[in-house]
């Protein structure tokens, strides 16, 4: 990624990070304050839903005016991005579980893995994270990605953006319970309210504030120049944590609040990348952030087995400190291996689409 895109590398960064401070803080059975704070910093996937929206965007708008065939094209992105690595997660947990929990839910059944390979698992209660820890929100990313053409097509200004995130929120506050009369009495399953917050139509807004960032970093009226100035940008960052705590005091819900802060903070960082939020250290985690996210949930776990006599914040900051150090690493290990040959692979693929296509468009002239 460009260097005047490194501020989405370090998104990414902070989201990774805050999503291994809230599970280590589960580990560790941090309560209080504290417990409150790892929570929150677990909706660093909701940050991750804004990025990719934001990153599609723009991807698919600079394909669009160099590509006969856009849209296949995303798609074949998409799929050698993340099929690969998500499937080397099955085989990974697979292979040291088994049919055991992995710590976080109950261990899977064989019939979870047909949703867990098609990457729909998203859509069960009980196969959400079931094979792969934390694959719930792995799957709502990619059902975003089947309707991504929809938005491409109705999506095409800062205006339509916020029309359609407002929308999007208003069905999924104003549908959800409606549809919960009808489908929980057949679910029947216990934890049902998580399953509805993390179901693809209540995260579907969240992509929607990812459109607004972009159209507003890339309109030709330019609406953040006065974020190039460092007072007025300050004082945006320091709104967006505001902003959180305001929403939170008034009981909205937090996956929007939390991508309202994250629009924000986005769209300071676009104009002016503070060296101590934009840097070598934040945008290399921030590279790595997909395998690492589904890594850590491994290194959490194993560690976990050994701090079990500690006292909750010992145990907590050591499974923080530890679980990062020891993530990182093996996610860049992982990057290397998997993903960057794949994602090669991908451009070759492209590479001979594009040429088949124009090759066939001469010959027919």
């Amino acid at each position: 990624m460009s260097s005047r895109l490194a501020y989405v590398d370090a998104l990414r960064g902070f989201a990774i990070l805050g999503v291994i401070i809230a599970h280590a803080g589960s580990i560790a059975g941090l309560d209080g304050r504290f417990g409150m704070l790892a929570g929150f910093a677990g909706m660093g996937v909701q940050l991750f839903f804004v990025i990719s929206a934001f990153t599609i965007f723009l991807t698919f708008a600079r394909a669009s005016s160099s590509e006969s065939r856009p849209v296949g094209n995303f798609f074949i992105r998409r799929l050698f991005r993340i099929v690969p690595i998500y499937w080397t997660g099955i085989l990974l947990y697979t292979f040291i579980y088994g049919l055991e929990s992995r710590g976080w839910r109950p261990g899977p059944e064989l019939w979870h893995y047909m949703l867990h390979l098609t990457l729909t698992n998203v859509l069960h209660p009980e196969t959400s994270s079931s094979v792969v820890p934390g694959g719930w929100s792995i799957s709502v990313e990619v059902l975003f990605y089947f309707t991504m053409p929809i938005w491409f097509f109705l999506v095409g200004s800062v205006r339509s953006a916020a029309l359609f995130t407002v929308a999007a929120m208003f069905v999924a506050m104003a549908g959800i319970p409606i549809i919960r009369t009808i489908i929980d009495p057949v679910l029947a399953y216990d934890n049902l309210d998580e399953y509805w917050t993390r179901s693809f139509l209540s995260q579907l807004p969240c992509f929607g504030f990812g459109f607004i960032l972009y159209f507003l970093t890339v309109s030709p009226s330019n609406p953040l120049r006065l974020l190039g100035r460092p007072i007025p940008n300050a004082c945006v960052l320091a709104a967006a944590p505001i902003a959180f705590v305001t929403g939170y005091k008034l009981a909205l819900p937090l996956h929007y609040v939390v991508c309202l802060a994250s629009l924000m903070v986005g769209a300071a960082l676009s104009q002016m990348p503070w060296r101590i939020l934009v840097n070598q250290i934040t945008t290399f985690v921030g590279r790595v952030s997909y395998s690492a996210y589904l890594l850590h949930f491994l290194v959490l776990q194993q560690l976990s087995e050994h701090t079990h006599s500690l006292g909750t914040l010992p145990r907590f900051l050591i499974l923080l400190t530890l679980g990062t150090v020891i993530t990182i690493p093996i996610a860049y290990l992982s990057y290397r291996a998997v993903e960057i040959p794949c994602t090669s692979l991908a451009k070759r693929v492209i590479l001979n689409r594009e040429r088949h296509a124009a090759h066939r468009k001469l010959v027919s002239a």
